[in-house]
């Protein structure tokens, strides 16, 4: 098993790295083939959240609302429809093979892309691959969809589609509305706007609006015991990484979109570190699936002796599913 995830992931290498297209069809075919028979290795009943999973997939949610719509139907609803049918553990099998498939997908578009750098497809495909394919189950769609919006965004087109990941995890809902600011750059009236989102962010969890307040709620309940040492060294980190950039690339960072998206990370990461972390995923996939975050030939010679750290990071999550 360990054997074929390094295969894996020198395939994605090659993947990433060759421009002719031909080699990158035959890499594609590869680590599809390679893909799928590491998939079959994995018992995904013993990966992380299985249990947790199978819990929410029983509950009754028999009575149908307009509220439902708003409340992550993608999971929820037809999990329920498949439960009627089919035994809840068999009726989990369809959305693990299903987000499988998306990852596959997601991450066969990125491999091809020809103005995203190497260095961030790896990191991309070593922070994420794991995490997509075989444990979020409901946010994971809606990630790999906000990251598709984020590149045509980079590119000044707004994708219509990205509107569906509300429907999927209800954690996009700011990715929606501050895309729609189509990375405008940043002035004085931004610094405005965002400390007036502060308070309406505020003012929108205590308002029971699409279960915004109770999942907020459940998340609160248990935040102390969340802020642990791996959250509070990638805050620190993360912050940092954005000050960087800020200097570097002061437009990728001081926008309408990204820096609205920023403050909703801070709220949430200052209420709980969980679900702070998991919202972080939206603005590393912002960063990283952007062209015009590239780097000169120096800086790719130096990059390069970094990537076998993401070659045991995407180890570590493949050995901790």
């Amino acid at each position: 098993m360990i054997i074929l995830a390094v295969l894996l992931f020198c395939v994605y290498f090659l993947l990433g790295y060759f421009e002719d297209r031909n080699q990158k069809i035959c890499y594609a075919i590869l680590f599809v083939i390679v893909s799928i028979v590491l998939k079959l290795s994995i018992d995904v009943t013993k990966t992380a959240d299985y249990d947790n999973y199978l819990y929410l997939l029983a509950l009754d949610r028999s009575d149908f609302s307009i509220k439902t719509l708003f409340a992550e139907p993608y999971f929820f609803q037809i999990g329920a429809l498949l439960y009627k049918y089919y035994p809840k553990e068999q009726s989990l099998t369809f959305f693990y093979e299903s987000n499988f498939m998306f990852s596959t997908i997601f991450f066969l578009w990125l491999g091809f892309l020809k103005n995203v750098s190497t260095f961030n497809k790896i990191v991309v495909f070593s922070l994420y691959y794991s995490f997509f394919a075989y444990i979020i189950l409901r946010n994971a769609p809606a990630y790999m969809l906000a990251a598709v919006c984020f590149y045509y965004l980079h590119e000044n087109k707004y994708l219509k589609i990205t509107v569906l990941s509300f429907f999927m995890h209800l954690s996009s809902l700011p990715i929606i509305i501050f895309s729609l600011f189509k990375n405008k750059l940043g002035d004085k009236k931004l610094i405005i706007i965002c400390l007036l989102y502060v308070i309406f962010f505020n003012i929108l969890l205590k308002i029971e609006l699409f279960g915004v307040h109770e999942k907020f709620l459940v998340y609160a309940s248990f935040s102390n015991s969340s802020r642990g040492i791996f959250h509070q060294i990638y805050f620190f980190a993360f912050i940092a990484s954005n000050i960087y950039l800020y200097y570097i690339k002061k437009d990728i960072i001081f926008n309408y979109t990204y820096l609205l998206l920023f403050v909703s990370y801070l709220i949430l990461n200052y209420s709980n570190a969980v679900m702070g972390y998991r919202f972080s995923i939206y603005l590393v996939l912002y960063l990283l699936i952007n062209p015009k975050l590239d780097y000169n030939e120096n800086i790719r010679l130096k990059l390069l002796f970094l990537l076998p750290i993401f070659f045991v990071l995407f180890l570590f999550n493949y050995l901790t599913l």
